[in-house]
């Protein structure tokens, strides 16, 4: 992964210093041009700057399982009241077209109906959990579908990464569990398409069509 990010860069960075050494005086490749391709070459160094500092959990391979935790959905929305983010890069999964799909049918495997959704993709669905783990403490995650795609969300207090690696045993949990059949279509309004996808026998789909 290292020697093709780092190839990666070095091919960008000799694009951009052969195009900006051929551009001539007085051409409109100037200084416009040159403007406007160093920023198209950082935010693709940007881009593969992310891929490289993608944790273990983005690795686009399955998680090692943790015991150590139990889930329970719950039925009150108010208590993902104060829950954030949480850092558990999804990026590279998300990638994967069929993957938000197999995250949401697994959910549904393993939860049943969610305690809320929509047609909206910014906010197709969301689980609202109570975790648990081996010493007895229990706190409350959330497992969404929003903007950017499946995440998690929960408190972060600063004594303990024990929610981290409660997310973490919960994604290794969706990513072994076979997805139940489901199909959704969701309104993607920032493009103007709509988004076609679920489960069917253990295969999953997802497709996007414009209106």
């Amino acid at each position: 992964m290292k020697t093709l990010i780092d190839a990666s860069f070095s091919a960008v960075r000799g694009q951009l210093d052969a195009t900006l050494s051929t551009a001539e005086p007085g051409e409109e490749s100037d200084t416009r041009m040159r403007q406007t391709l160093r920023h198209r070459c950082w935010i693709m160094l940007c881009m593969l700057a992310l891929l490289g500092s993608c944790g273990p959990t983005a690795t686009g391979g399955i998680p090692e399982r943790d015991d150590r935790f139990t889930f329970t959905p719950l039925t009150d929305d108010m208590a993902r009241s104060g829950t954030s983010r949480m850092p558990i890069d999804m990026l590279q999964r998300t990638l994967q077209i069929p993957y938000r799909a197999r995250f949401r049918g697994s959910l549904l495997a393993l939860f049943g109906e969610p305690l809320s959704s929509s047609t909206d993709a910014e906010s197709a669905f969301s689980y609202v959990l109570s975790v648990q783990n081996d010493r007895g403490e229990t706190w409350v995650m959330t497992a969404y579908e929003g903007p950017t795609g499946p995440a998690f969300g929960g408190f972060m207090p600063a004594t303990t990464d024990e929610p981290i690696r409660g997310a973490e045993a919960l994604l290794a949990l969706i990513e072994s569990t076979p997805p139940a059949d489901f199909d959704a279509v969701l309104e993607a309004d920032d493009y103007d398409s709509r988004i076609f996808y679920g489960c069917r026998a253990g295969d999953c789909y997802w497709r996007e069509e414009p209106q």
